[in-house]
């Protein structure tokens, strides 16, 4: 499956009759919330590793990793952007701020309007 053919997917699969008194766009709402709650049940799995020493069960990681990717796909998509765009964005910034590959050094001196620029252009 291609990532457009994905984003058509997440589209079919996302609720459609979502309503939010406050939210103007619910699937952006609702995408967010989701992005967070796995990202936070992928935490939990290295958790219980590093804290706990329990064992990682790779699949279980694979499928939260698939979705968190649904979910960031879903805001991707009540945006307006495509993973093509966001991938374009990420690389432009990235190599502007890492033109030799990653640095501690540019790490923890970025330059926030050249990297603005830099996606900007990719746009």
């Amino acid at each position: 499956m291609t990532n457009e053919e994905y984003a058509k997917f997440v589209e079919k699969m996302a609720p459609s009759n979502l309503v939010h008194p406050i939210c103007k766009r619910p699937t952006l709402d609702h995408a967010v919330k989701g992005i967070c709650a796995e990202a936070g049940e992928i935490m939990e799995i290295i958790k219980a590793l590093q804290y706990y020493g329990r064992p990682v069960s790779e699949q279980h990681l694979l499928e939260e990793i698939g979705d968190l990717y649904f979910y960031t796909i879903l805001l991707a998509n009540s945006l307006g952007y495509t993973i093509d765009d966001i991938v374009a964005a990420n690389v432009a910034k990235l190599k502007a701020r890492y033109p030799e590959g990653f640095s501690t050094e540019r790490a923890n001196n970025r330059n926030r309007e050249n990297e603005q620029r830099a996606i900007a252009n990719c746009q």
